[in-house]
């Protein structure tokens, strides 16, 4: 492995590590029946992953989960929804065996990602309105989409001496759609837990799998 992927993985790796640490030492759970709900969605959803054409990355929905429990959870519950849904995604019907650090390296990313992307959503502070939540649901899946797709490009690029931007470019072509569909799923789930309690959201899931099929369809003729 070269000096600077290992430099990188490393660096990675390290403030994912020190942003979960520092995360579970808050932790509290207002509602831990919610938590484990969408916990569970958010493990079923990294199985539903799509390999992106031309790349070794696979993107999933589990982001969806993240940026609700950027709204709706504490910062703990979040981090932890990223960074054990994303192990599944690593893990489950890879193409060969994962090496370990690319599991933690990649439940680091997500975990940077989500923990950059809460702090700026809830750095709004205006109030528990439901446009403030729409406001930072917009917010934080701006952040979290930039954040997390230049962390993963990054070492895409360090590993095959590619330029950055065409690596991320590519990588934005492919995941952009499926993500834009992701967070309209999101928004569904914030309006119906205002108005009808976070039970009720459950049932919108479905279009997640949906979405899952067609993005997939998708690539896979292009």
């Amino acid at each position: 492995m070269p000096n600077r992927v290992r430099r990188y993985l490393t660096g990675i790796i390290t403030l994912g590590s020190l942003a979960l640490i520092a995360a579970l030492a808050q932790w509290h759970c207002a509602d831990p029946l919610r938590f484990a709900a969408y916990l569970l969605l958010a493990l079923l959803a990294g199985t539903l992953k799509v390999r992106l054409p031309g790349m070794t990355g696979t993107y999933s929905l589990t982001f969806l989960f993240v940026l609700i429990g950027i709204v709706d959870l504490t910062v703990a519950e979040t981090l932890v929804i990223a960074s054990l849904s994303m192990v599944v995604q690593s893990i489950w019907r890879t193409q060969g065996r994962p090496r370990l650090i690319q599991v933690i390296f990649n439940a680091a990313a997500v975990v940077i990602s989500a923990a950059v992307s809460f702090l700026a959503a809830r750095s709004l502070g205006f109030g528990n309105s439901l446009l403030l939540h729409l406001i930072e649901l917009a917010l934080a899946a701006s952040v979290y989409f930039a954040v997390n797709t230049l962390l993963v490009s990054g070492i895409l690029a360090l590993e095959s001496e590619r330029p950055l931007h065409k690596i991320w470019s590519q990588w934005f072509r492919w995941s952009f759609p499926y993500y834009r569909v992701g967070v309209a799923i999101a928004a569904m789930v914030i309006v119906s837990n205002r108005y009808a309690g976070w039970t009720y959201s459950l049932l919108l899931f479905p279009i997640m799998y949906l979405e899952y099929i067609c993005h997939r369809l998708t690539v896979r003729s292009s």
